[in-house]
């Protein structure tokens, strides 16, 4: 299509990296503007975190030779730091919570507080999953 390195000024200019990076911001103004359309509750699911993912998809289909498979390695190093990233925010709000009751001030704790908390946990797996997979993987 084009040549991914150009010189300016005495520098190679990566071109695929720029096109990626406008892309994943043009994406990220366009999903904000549907999830403001759709009303969309930023609670469940925040859209523009769809962004990059998307952005790395144009990007592979226009420069094939990006496109390399993807693998997922667990080790005990990587299963550990995944359970203190789920323990470790839920340490911190239990202690928030008692230190509120120690003070006399009580959260109100809403009836669907299941539904909430797997509604979200959803919702920023999804998010974070789909950033990284764009930022990492074309970056």
């Amino acid at each position: 299509m084009f040549n991914n390195m150009m010189e300016y000024g005495g520098r190679e200019i990566n071109w695929k990296l720029i096109l990626f990076v406008v892309f994943a911001f043009l994406f990220v103004v366009i999903l904000a503007m549907v999830q403001m359309a759709a009303k969309l509750s930023i609670s469940i699911i925040v859209l523009p975190q769809l962004a990059p993912l998307l952005a790395f998809i144009i990007i592979v289909l226009i420069f094939k030779d990006l496109y390399r498979p993807m693998t997922v390695q667990l080790n005990k190093i990587i299963l550990l730091k995944a359970f203190i990233a789920i323990i470790l925010p839920l340490g911190l709000f239990t202690v928030t919570y008692i230190i509120g009751i120690l003070i006399g001030y009580a959260a109100k704790i809403p009836d669907n507080l299941f539904q909430v908390l797997v509604v979200g946990l959803i919702g920023m797996i999804i998010g974070a999953t789909t950033e990284e997979i764009g930022w990492r993987s074309f970056l």
